[in-house]
């Protein structure tokens, strides 16, 4: 086994805009009006909007 396969979860890089608002405890509501002002950084992969983990992170550190 390589230490890369260890058996740590791995942390995601990006939740859905459902998942983002469980984690975060915010409405999905919330996430959009984030995302518009640009205090969460997200993309789109196809239809899906994908909030950055990084980003989401960084707005639970500083507070919303």
């Amino acid at each position: 086994m390589t230490p890369a396969a260890s058996s740590q979860p791995l942390e995601p890089l990006a939740y859905t805009v459902a998942d983002a608002s469980r984690v975060a405890r915010l409405g999905q509501t919330k996430i959009f009006e984030l995302i518009s002002t640009g205090r969460l950084a997200s993309s789109k992969v196809g239809r899906k909007r994908l909030i950055h983990a990084d980003s989401l992170r960084k707005l639970i550190a500083e507070g919303c």
